[in-house]
C-alpha cells in the first residue's frame, strides 16, 4: 500500500523531510538523520556517528533493500535469518543494532562459524612445511601476538588474529608450541616434533605418521580453542 509524506510523519516531530524511496522518507530532528519505511525508522545517524537499523519487525525484502540502499552496511539472509558484516565479522541482525565509527557493535551476536574447511586447509599445511623441516624455531622473529602471553598465560592472538594466519598461510611455530601445551601429545611425538623443529638432528621416520596425527588433532583442538569454536 502506498502512503503519503503526511501519513508516514504524522505525529513525528522533525526539521525538515522529503520522500526518497518509493513509501521512504528521510528526515531530520535536531541533527539526527532518519530513514523511514512505511511507520518504521530503519535507519538512523546519530549525532554520536553512530548508525541504528531497526525492521521494526518487518523484515521483509523491501525492508532489507532499503537498509542496504541508504546505509553504509549491507545485509544479507541465509536460512531465514539476516546477516551484517562490520569490519569482516558477521553478525546476526537484531533490530536496535548500533554500529560505531570505532567499528563497535552493540546489540548484536556474533555469528558463529565452524571454520571447519579453513582450519583443514591450514593445518594441513602447516604439518607439511613442519615435516619439511621448513619451520623454524620459537623466536623473536616469530609472530609476536602468538609467543607473547598474558598474565594468565593465555596467548594474546585473539580470533580475528588466527584467521589471519589461515589467509596469509602464515605457519607459526609458537602457535604450534601454544597448541601442544594446551593440547599434549605423547613423548615418542615430541621427540619428532623436536627434530622437524631443528632441536634435534635425529627423527624417528618409522613414528612420522603417528606424530602427525597427533600433531594435526592437538592443532586442530587448539585452533577452535582461540576461535572460540567447541574443540
Amino acid at each position: 500500500m502506498k502512503h503519503t509524506k503526511a501519513e508516514i510523519m504524522e505525529d513525528i516531530k522533525h526539521d525538515k523531510a522529503k520522500i526518497i524511496d518509493n513509501n521512504t522518507i528521510e528526515y531530520y530532528t535536531d541533527g539526527t538523520r532518519t530513514i523511514r519505511l512505511h511507520f518504521t525508522d530503519i535507519v538512523t545517524f546519530n549525532p554520536d556517528s553512530s548508525i541504528t537499523l531497526n525492521s521494526g519487525g518487518w523484515k521483509t525484502p523491501t525492508t532489507k533493500d532499503r537498509i542496504n540502499s541508504y546505509s553504509p552496511y549491507r545485509i544479507y539472509q541465509l536460512n531465514s535469518l539476516w546477516y551484517i558484516t562490520v569490519n569482516d565479522k558477521e553478525y546476526i541482525f537484531k533490530d536496535g543494532i548500533t554500529i560505531y565509527k570505532n567499528g563497535k557493535v552493540v546489540g548484536a551476536e556474533v555469528k558463529k562459524q565452524n571454520y571447519s574447511k579453513e582450519i583443514k586447509t591450514y593445518i594441513d599445511g602447516f604439518v607439511s612445511e613442519l615435516t619439511k623441516r621448513k619451520i623454524d624455531k620459537p623466536g623473536s622473529g616469530d609472530c609476536w601476538y602468538c609467543l607473547l602471553k598474558t598474565d594468565k598465560g593465555e596467548s594474546w592472538g585473539n580470533s580475528d588474529h588466527i584467521l589471519s594466519h589461515f589467509r596469509e598461510k602464515y605457519y607459526v611455530p609458537s602457535l604450534l608450541m601454544n597448541a601442544l601445551e594446551k593440547y599434549p601429545i605423547g613423548t615418542i611425538q615430541m621427540s619428532i616434533v623436536g627434530y622437524w623443529l631443528k632441536y634435534l638432528d635425529k627423527g624417528m621416520k618409522c613414528f612420522d605418521n603417528v606424530a602427525i596425527d597427533s600433531v594435526k588433532r592437538s592443532l586442530r583442538r587448539y585452533l577452535k580453542f582461540q576461535l572460540g569454536l567447541a574443540a
